[in-house]
């Protein structure tokens, strides 16, 4: 299995601040990202492998072990990750789709050595250091958050919405059918 998250490393990249211990994306004064659990999980694989493809398959793997999902779910999160972070698939800041393959998260990361140093404010500034891509991919491999949070169910998906309406529409179809094959008799 792949390692825990390292309790104390936080992640900063433009105006955003990853916390993978408290689970909990910032923006700007400190101000919490909605995002849920899946779409967290997501943009922590990325921006833990940042620079790199990081495949369709090893997200898929990583965000839902053990249960079978389509792509489609993953683009979902993908595209609910770039609202959050105010990114575009046509011009990205942060996530690069590599069609057919995957994903790379293309922005500058920073990695804070404590989360401590967040709060401390500009002496803790000497504990950050920029990290190249190879030596971030080096020091952070792909891992799984802690096992013993509690997920929050997804968000329905606009998708479901849809398909209820085609549902009821074929519903009243069947049943005009049926009453005109009715009065027809």
């Amino acid at each position: 299995m792949a390692d825990r998250v390292d309790s104390s490393a936080v992640y900063r990249f433009g105006d955003f601040v990853l916390e993978p211990a408290q689970q909990r994306l910032t923006v700007g004064d400190r101000r919490p990202v909605a995002l849920t659990p899946k779409a967290f999980h997501t943009l922590l694989c990325l921006v833990e492998r940042s620079g790199d493809l990081v495949t369709k398959q090893e997200l898929l793997a990583s965000v839902w072990p053990n249960v079978v999902v389509e792509e489609a779910i993953l683009a979902r999160n993908v595209a609910d990750l770039r609202r959050a972070l105010g990114d575009d698939s046509s011009t990205p800041r942060y996530i690069e789709t590599l069609p057919k393959r995957g994903y790379r998260f293309i922005a500058q990361v920073n990695v804070v050595a404590t989360a401590s140093a967040l709060v401390d404010g500009p002496a803790a500034a000497s504990n950050s250091k920029t990290v190249d891509t190879l030596q971030l991919v080096a020091e952070s491999p792909v891992r799984r958050a802690d096992d013993t949070l509690l997920e929050a169910p997804e968000l329905k998906s606009r998708g479901n919405r849809g398909a209820l309406r085609v549902f009821w529409v074929l519903v009243v179809l069947c049943v005009a059918g049926a009453i005109a094959w009715a009065m027809a008799r």
